[in-house]
C-alpha cells in the first residue's frame, strides 16, 4: 500500500472523528432526497434497504441515463452517476456522502435534475429541490 493511501485513510478517519453528527446528517439528507425523488414522480430503484449515502432511481422510460448524465454535466456542471454491469443504463445514482451531504449541494443537484428532466420531456410533478427543503 503506498504511503499516500495511508495518509488518505488517516485524513478520512480524522474527518469522521471530527464530525460527530455525520450519521445523523447522512440519515436526514438521505431521507429527504428519497422523498424528493419519489414526490416528483421518479421511482426509487429498491423498495427498501436504502443507503443514507446514495439515492438510486430508475431511468424514466422517456429518456436515457446517458442523456440525463450528459445534461447534468454539460449544462449544470454537476456529476451524478449511472451504473455498471446489469444496471448499466437503467439507474441513476445521486451521491450524498461526506462533504456532499449538505443542504446547498443537494438543493442545487435536485433542482438541476428537475430542469434536465423537463428538458428531456420527462413528466415530473414538482421540483424535487422544493420537496427536499420541506423535508429538512
Amino acid at each position: 500500500m503506498p504511503i499516500s493511501d495511508i495518509y488518505g485513510l488517516r485524513a478520512a478517519f480524522d474527518l469522521i472523528e471530527n464530525d460527530v453528527t455525520h450519521l445523523e446528517r447522512h440519515a436526514k439528507i438521505g431521507a429527504a432526497t428519497r422523498k424528493a425523488i419519489t414526490s416528483c414522480g421518479l421511482k426509487l430503484h429498491l423498495k427498501n434497504g436504502y443507503s443514507n449515502t446514495v439515492t438510486v432511481f430508475d431511468v424514466p422510460p422517456q429518456t436515457t441515463a446517458d442523456a440525463i448524465l450528459h445534461l447534468m454535466r454539460e449544462e449544470h456542471n454537476i456529476l451524478i452517476a449511472g451504473s455498471f454491469d446489469t444496471l448499466a443504463g437503467k439507474v441513476i445514482r445521486i451521491g450524498h456522502m461526506g462533504a456532499n451531504a449538505n443542504k446547498a449541494d443537494m438543493v442545487e443537484t435536485l433542482h438541476a435534475l428537475y430542469q434536465v428532466l423537463c428538458k428531456l420531456g420527462v413528466p415530473v410533478t414538482c421540483d424535487p429541490a422544493d420537496v427536499f427543503l420541506a423535508e429538512l
